[in-house]
């Protein structure tokens, strides 16, 4: 099973969005999802070890119907990212990433927040009985599918902002979770 890559251009986050996935007797497992820069995009592309196409020449309806909502959602209608591309058939298997039971219930816990809602970190711990906020906010790093698994929705304590993919000082990327964070709060409902 060969991983394959396409991508497409958000104005909303003036980023380019890579979907990463595999078919397996036409089954469609999505394996990432990556926000880059224009101009990162080339060495990201070098960088790895998969087929690309241009979104274009895709054929498969899943994916189509995929990027269709992901865009839907980028232009301020309220979807629920995970649960959509889930009914197309689209296998998202966290478990690969997240393997521990604490791990896995974060990510269960965290899908139930809300389109236009937050949560800090201490308080999606707390949802599990624990103190481990410093945990969650690791797991929320280990994301492979921001947007769609919306780690955007945790923020600090304190109000602010925090990291997003990866990264607690990359402006860039703080500044993709401080757009989607506004753009569901702006959303139409």
């Amino acid at each position: 099973m060969l991983t394959k890559c396409f991508y497409f251009y958000s104005s909303e986050l003036e980023k380019n969005i890579i979907i990463l996935y595999r078919l397996k007797s036409s089954k469609v497992f999505l394996e990432s999802v990556n926000l880059i820069d224009s101009r990162n995009l080339s060495n990201f592309i070098s960088e790895n070890d998969f087929i690309i196409e241009k979104f274009q020449s895709v054929n498969n309806i899943s994916l189509i119907d995929m990027v269709k909502i992901i865009n839907s959602c980028l232009k301020g209608e309220r979807v629920n990212l995970y649960d959509s591309i889930r009914k197309l058939g689209i296998i998202i298997d966290y478990k690969k990433t997240f393997k521990t039971d604490f791990a896995s219930s974060v990510i269960r816990e965290l899908l139930k927040v809300k389109y236009g809602e937050t949560i800090s970190y201490s308080e999606l711990a707390s949802k599990l009985n624990s103190k481990a906020y410093r945990a969650v906010g690791n797991i929320m790093r280990k994301n492979p599918y921001p947007i769609i698994i919306p780690c955007h929705r945790v923020i600090n304590k304190n109000g602010t902002i925090g990291g997003f993919m990866g990264s607690n000082n990359d402006e860039s990327s703080i500044n993709i979770k401080r757009k989607l964070i506004k753009l569901e709060k702006n959303s139409r409902s």
